[in-house]
């Protein structure tokens, strides 16, 4: 028969400790060096920092007492450590967040490892708001240079990847070691914009060079070569390819110097190739594969990228005006042929009423896929047509490869949404549409839509099809009234935004032709700048007008219709210029 004790004897520890009997160490703690008394032989039977310590007569004797000093450790918090030292226990219940982490370094200093994992333990488990608002550059560095703390090392990295921002935006994100930060850059999981990385490292850079300018138009030769020897180990660590056309010749391509051309020739090529681009293609030309983002869509068609592009195309902008990190949507599943059942009425019970939807269907014994837009609203019970000029269909000839992305907008005519109980979702006359569950058909005489070439035509079967609602993902909610100051500042805020995204890529859409025709002619660039003071002119006026709408109380569909209008002048406007709205992918950079 076996009994245990345990807790008499940690009982009996522990009266030891508070008796003050026969104590033949002396621990002065905190910076007013309030003493403490111990046990010689306890604490070097429970920690090898003592064990090590005492016998290498560390300690200085005195009166045939170990003296003892740790003034960078407080009174309180090694009181704490002696109870756990003696008996083995530790109470966090009147312990602030601070002191906990107060304590963890004091302990790491001992080299208690038991009561290094039980605090990291508890800090995870019930101070997670703690860590997420203590994720700082100073914490980030303290985590990752000790081996110790592997468990809150790996909860605050599996934060700063999910929400780099966080890192990233931080005043004092330029004060990052030099090798944190290449070891976060390595993250295969790093949900940020590729573009906001770069910028990000950039500025780390010339945050270690206080004394060159942050216009790289001003730079010099030594400027180059310093930020080269600066930057040159975290280039490796860029995922270039995941950095749209457009980003990579504004804010990429004016460092160029500090970059292998070979890089950039490869990034070109690929960016120029209507073939597929593999991890394989990307790795014969040394280039790194887009880090993954973040899925946060209920698809099993596809992927995050997928609706960044169909976000562009509902602004009927170029397929990579938005990537997977900056979708101005939320698309929410309505509805999935193979889970909710696959027929007319399971479709319409799903998605009738619910607003704007994006449909995609996956075609059988393919990597095809096919789908369409709806802007208005399904209902079988209308069996009516509806006209509208904001729906699209589109296909992906391989739905991995978004270089075989074709759309097609209505052309207006009366059949651009059909609405059919004996049918799912239908988009024109015999453009495309559900015929009977997994049987799907499109014709060959396009009616209502533009034809696309690599649409199937006739009959044609799908393994399983997907319906989303859309809604607008707007940057904050407001709680006050619909009328309030505060909610007009805001749209009036939400239109500068949207406005000014659209102006700068104007801007930049210019610079591209000029600087990849080799045509550096200052004439250019001073034609450029009169063209765009017109613009802004011509600009101001239009957000003055809105926001003269905005004070009087504009709702927001009336906003909308403001920036709609806003969009047919600015096109307007260009147009007058000579400038066109062009597609990155039409590019040749080989010229």
């Amino acid at each position: 028969m076996y009994f245990e004790y345990c807790q008499e004897v940690a009982t009996d520890f522990e009266k030891v400790l508070e008796s003050d009997e026969e104590y033949d160490v002396i621990i002065y703690a905190g910076e007013n060096m309030k003493a403490l008394h111990a046990h010689l032989f306890v604490l070097c039977t429970r920690s090898q920092y003592f064990r090590t310590g005492f016998s290498k007569k560390w300690a200085e004797k005195k009166d045939g007492k170990f003296i003892f000093k740790k003034p960078n450790i407080s009174y309180e918090i090694f009181k704490i450590i002696l109870r756990f030292i003696y008996c083995g226990k530790i109470d966090f219940t009147n312990l602030q967040s601070s002191e906990v982490f107060e304590l963890l370094m004091a302990v790491d200093e001992l080299s208690i490892q038991t009561l290094i994992n039980c605090i990291q333990e508890y800090l995870i488990k019930y101070k997670k708001e703690f860590l997420q608002q203590q994720c700082s550059v100073e914490i980030l560095d303290t985590f990752y240079q000790h081996d110790s703390f592997t468990d809150l090392w790996n909860f605050s990295l599996r934060k700063i990847c999910e929400e780099p921002e966080i890192l990233f935006n931080s005043n004092k994100f330029i004060n990052l070691s030099e090798h944190l930060l290449e070891f976060l850059l390595k993250q295969d999981d790093l949900n940020l914009d590729e573009i906001l990385i770069w910028d990000g490292l950039i500025k780390w850079c010339l945050a270690q060079h206080s004394n060159i300018s942050h216009d790289v138009k001003k730079w010099d030769k030594d400027n180059f070569t310093t930020m080269e020897r600066t930057i040159h180990r975290f280039i490796p660590l860029i995922r270039f390819y995941g950095i749209s056309q457009e980003d990579f010749n504004l804010k990429v391509f004016p460092y160029k110097k500090l970059l292998p051309d070979k890089m950039i020739n490869n990034i070109f090529t690929l960016h120029s190739s209507n073939a597929k681009v593999t991890n394989e293609k990307l790795n014969i030309f040394n280039v790194q594969s887009p880090r993954k983002s973040k899925d946060i869509y209920d698809s099993t068609l596809i992927n995050p990228q997928h609706f960044a592009i169909f976000s562009s195309w509902i602004e009927k902008e170029n397929d990579s005006h938005y990537n997977a990190r900056n979708i101005p949507y939320n698309f929410n599943l309505l509805y999935r042929a193979s889970r909710d059942g696959n027929t007319a009425a399971d479709f319409h019970k799903k998605c009738d009423n619910k607003g704007a939807t994006i449909v995609i269907a996956k075609v059988t014994d393919s990597e095809q896929i096919v789908g369409g837009y709806n802007p208005l609203f399904w209902n079988e019970k209308c069996n009516t047509n509806k006209s509208t000029n904001d729906s699209f269909i589109f296909t992906l000839t391989d739905r991995t490869n978004f270089q075989t992305a074709k759309v097609s907008y209505s052309n207006g005519d009366p059949n651009s949404i059909q609405n059919y109980s004996v049918h799912g979702p239908v988009f024109g006359a015999t453009d495309l549409y559900e015929n009977n569950g997994s049987n799907w058909c499109s014709k060959s005489d396009s009616i209502s839509y533009p034809k696309i070439d690599e649409m199937p035509i006739g009959k044609f079967y799908v393994d399983d099809y997907e319906v989303f609602q859309k809604h607008i993902n707007y940057p904050t909610t407001q709680s006050t009234p619909t009328h309030s100051p505060t909610n007009s500042t805001s749209r009036r805020r939400q239109f500068r935004v949207r406005h000014g995204r659209r102006f700068v890529r104007h801007k930049s859409s210019s610079k591209m032709s000029n600087n990849f025709n080799n045509t550096s002619s200052n004439n250019v660039d001073d034609d450029e700048d009169i063209i765009l003071k017109r613009l802004n002119s011509k600009i101001s006026v239009m957000i003055a007008e809105a926001e003269a709408a905005l004070n009087s109380k504009v709702e927001v569909t009336e906003l909308e219709m403001i920036l709609a209008k806003e969009k047919e002048h600015d096109e307007r406007i260009m147009k007058e210029f000579g400038i066109q709205t062009l597609n990155v992918h039409s590019y040749n950079y080989n010229n």
